[in-house]
């Protein structure tokens, strides 16, 4: 008995001192100052946890009369990445009202990325620069990943090695392009041939209605670049828009008009290609199923109606693309007190209309441009099958004669 309570004491005497070894200020220590002068001269954000709130104070600023307050919450944070992992950094959140880029309160156990900087005492801190959304992306992506393996599988596993290959091409290849100096739109040419070919070759096979889809879809692409860049010279677009555009000008010297139309080529890529698949796969099937083959005007007006149908939803489907993503710009013109085609000429407005309606259009010549090319590609395919059947149906009449004069055993 006596053996089970020194037990007993002994193990608790063992907890008490590890949990306080796990809170001692060995373990659990705030950064020191040579270490945030390392921090501050690498001019890195950080990654952070919240761990306590420690103040949370609004004032007016009196250098105005009727200022809107300035909140400031000031955290205490626990460093989760680089050298200093583990360690804890006092910090602060201003927010401000007049600021155009406002961001959320923080709480505790937010993750946050924090610059390292100095307050007004000269005390060491880290300024709140943004909130860490790729975690809760990335389980989006899986969410999307898995949804799409579950209901299309192997046509799924497809689509998602097409989309890997979209986003390298992106990444990869037209972003190094424009920054090197490339003309926009040329490498938006390129990168959009390349996405075609792989996304239509990896999803449907090396077949007629594949070559005739990525055909379509490019000369579709084409006008959409044409008519864009022919109306921006009678707009007279120059790309700047937001913030975004203006640092690009600084720091990059890029050439924004040819990025805008460059923008509107990718962003019509989809749609476009979507609308070139669909047409030249129902043409496909269309002459594998009938008896008699079809001439190339049957062809052609068979693609126009079915792109007909397809147009009906799917115009209306980009225009909404563009106003949801133009949303804001579309409120600021309601609310607007100016003249209504003053406010349209304003140029962040007048560019999304041209990017809808550039869109737009290259998505209506996807339809004839897909049906010609399938006409075109099963002529000779038309020729073979008309021929094959002449073969089959004389080898019927040959077999028949057969049987008619073959004697009685």
């Amino acid at each position: 008995m006596n053996k089970r309570i020194t037990l007993i004491i002994i193990t608790v005497i063992l907890l008490m001192v590890s949990l306080a070894g796990c809170t001692s200020p060995e373990l659990e220590r705030h950064i020191t100052r040579e270490e945030h002068a390392e921090l501050v001269a690498t001019q890195k954000v950080y990654k952070a946890k919240v761990r306590a709130i420690t103040s949370d104070r609004s004032k007016a600023d009196d250098s105005y009369e009727g200022a809107p307050e300035i909140r400031t919450i000031k955290f205490l944070t626990e460093i989760t990445d680089g050298k200093y992992k583990g360690v804890l950094m006092n910090a602060r959140q201003t927010l401000d009202p007049t600021d155009g880029y406002r961001l959320n309160p923080v709480k505790v156990g937010d993750q946050v990325f924090l610059q390292p900087y100095y307050d007004d005492h000269d005390r060491p801190i880290g300024e709140m620069a943004d909130y860490m959304r790729s975690s809760p992306l990335i389980y989006m992506a899986l969410v999307f990943a898995i949804a799409l393996l579950v209901f299309s599988r192997t046509k799924g596993l497809r689509s998602l090695v097409a989309l890997i290959i979209t986003c390298l091409a992106v990444f990869y290849i037209f972003v190094p392009m424009v920054i090197g100096g490339t003309n926009p739109m040329l490498a938006a040419a390129l990168v959009c041939t390349i996405i075609t070919i792989s996304t239509l070759v990896i999803v449907y096979g090396f077949k007629i209605k594949t070559l005739s889809a990525g055909i379509g879809c490019l000369i579709g692409i084409l006008v959409a670049a044409g008519v864009a860049a022919l109306f921006g010279l009678f707009l007279h677009i120059t790309g700047i828009l937001d913030q975004e555009t203006i640092m690009l000008v600084f720091n990059c010297e890029l050439d924004m008009k040819g990025l805008l139309f460059a923008a509107i080529i990718i962003g019509a890529l989809g749609a476009t290609m979507d609308v070139a698949i669909s047409i030249a796969s129902s043409l496909e099937e269309i002459i594998a199923k009938v008896e008699t083959p079809l001439s190339r005007g049957e062809i052609i007006r068979s693609g126009m109606k079915i792109g007909g149908d397809i147009m009906g939803t799917m115009t209306n489907t980009l225009i909404l693309a563009y106003v949801g993503s133009a949303l804001p710009a579309i409120l600021l013109l309601a609310i607007s007190e100016k003249q209504p085609e003053y406010a349209i000429s304003w140029e962040k407005i007048s560019t999304e209309i041209l990017r809808a309606l550039a869109g737009s259009i290259g998505l209506i010549c996807v339809v004839p441009a897909t049906a010609l090319v399938t006409a075109l590609l099963h002529g000779r395919g038309r020729k073979k099958i008309k021929a094959t059947k002449v073969q089959n149906s004389q080898t019927d009449e040959d077999d028949a004669i057969e049987l008619e004069t073959e004697p009685d055993a």
